[in-house]
């Protein structure tokens, strides 16, 4: 049986995998973090809607329409990160 404090844990697990997402789409190549094709992935998977982006969304314990509405706010100011982490994921 699962506890409630292992729910837990595998919430904030897949919470983090949301947020490394964002940061990895909101950075800038840097040749030691994030490549241009770490970027570029991160970023499509967040505008994507594909089964394990829902998944990860439903893990995570957030709705993946306001994922993906984060994503598509970020994308439309040049993936700034700006505001980012006001919003709750």
């Amino acid at each position: 049986m699962t506890t409630h404090y292992e729910i837990n844990r595998m919430r904030k697990f897949w919470l983090a995998v949301l947020r490394q997402a964002f940061v990895d789409a909101c950075s800038k190549p840097s040749g030691q973090h994030c490549t241009e094709v770490d970027i570029n992935q991160a970023r499509t998977w967040l505008l994507s809607f594909g089964s394990d982006f829902k998944d990860v969304c439903v893990a995570a314990g957030v709705h993946p329409d306001q994922v993906r509405k984060t994503a598509h706010a970020q994308r439309d100011v040049g993936w700034t990160g700006k505001n980012l982490f006001e919003v709750d994921l």
